[in-house]
Protein backbone atom coordinates (compact mmCIF):
# COMPACT_ATOMS: atom_id res chain seq x y z
CA UNK A 1 0.00 0.00 0.00
CA UNK A 2 1.60 3.61 -1.45
CA UNK A 3 0.77 6.32 1.18
CA UNK A 4 0.64 9.84 0.29
CA UNK A 5 3.81 11.82 1.35
CA UNK A 6 3.08 13.77 4.66
CA UNK A 7 4.47 16.90 6.29
CA UNK A 8 4.19 17.69 10.34
CA UNK A 9 2.59 20.82 10.52
CA UNK A 10 3.85 22.69 13.20
CA UNK A 11 1.11 24.86 14.33
CA UNK A 12 -1.32 22.08 15.10
CA UNK A 13 1.18 19.51 15.86
CA UNK A 14 -0.51 16.57 13.30
CA UNK A 15 0.95 15.68 9.97
CA UNK A 16 -1.16 16.72 6.71
CA UNK A 17 -1.57 14.97 3.89
CA UNK A 18 -0.28 16.44 0.59
CA UNK A 19 -2.55 15.90 -2.52
CA UNK A 20 -1.21 13.90 -5.17
CA UNK A 21 -2.51 15.42 -8.32
CA UNK A 22 0.71 16.91 -9.57
CA UNK A 23 2.81 13.72 -9.46
CA UNK A 24 -0.39 11.43 -10.46
CA UNK A 25 -0.78 14.02 -13.93
CA UNK A 26 -0.67 11.31 -16.99
CA UNK A 27 2.99 11.65 -18.99
CA UNK A 28 2.71 12.73 -22.27
CA UNK A 29 3.09 9.87 -24.68
CA UNK A 30 6.50 11.40 -26.16
CA UNK A 31 8.40 14.47 -25.42
CA UNK A 32 10.15 16.68 -28.07
CA UNK A 33 13.23 15.45 -26.56
CA UNK A 34 13.04 12.01 -26.76
CA UNK A 35 11.72 12.39 -30.55
CA UNK A 36 14.82 15.13 -31.55
CA UNK A 37 17.33 12.33 -30.09
CA UNK A 38 15.85 9.62 -31.65
CA UNK A 39 15.80 11.68 -34.72
CA UNK A 40 18.85 12.97 -34.55
CA UNK A 41 20.91 9.67 -33.05
CA UNK A 42 19.30 6.89 -35.03
CA UNK A 43 21.09 8.10 -38.13
CA UNK A 44 24.45 9.36 -36.46
CA UNK A 45 24.47 5.77 -34.73
CA UNK A 46 24.39 3.98 -38.02
CA UNK A 47 26.11 6.51 -39.86
CA UNK A 48 29.14 6.05 -37.44
CA UNK A 49 28.84 2.38 -37.08
CA UNK A 50 28.86 2.42 -40.93
CA UNK A 51 31.39 4.27 -41.00
CA UNK A 52 34.08 2.30 -38.16
CA UNK A 53 32.92 -0.55 -40.13
CA UNK A 54 34.24 0.57 -44.00
CA UNK A 55 37.52 1.47 -42.11
CA UNK A 56 37.60 -1.66 -40.48
CA UNK A 57 36.98 -3.42 -43.56
CA UNK A 58 40.13 -1.39 -45.31
CA UNK A 59 42.65 -1.56 -42.79
CA UNK A 60 41.68 -5.78 -43.26
CA UNK A 61 42.31 -5.65 -46.73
Amino acid sequence: MVTAPTYIDLKNNQSVSIPMKKARKKPRPYNWLNVVVWIVGVPLVTFLWLALMTYLIYIIF
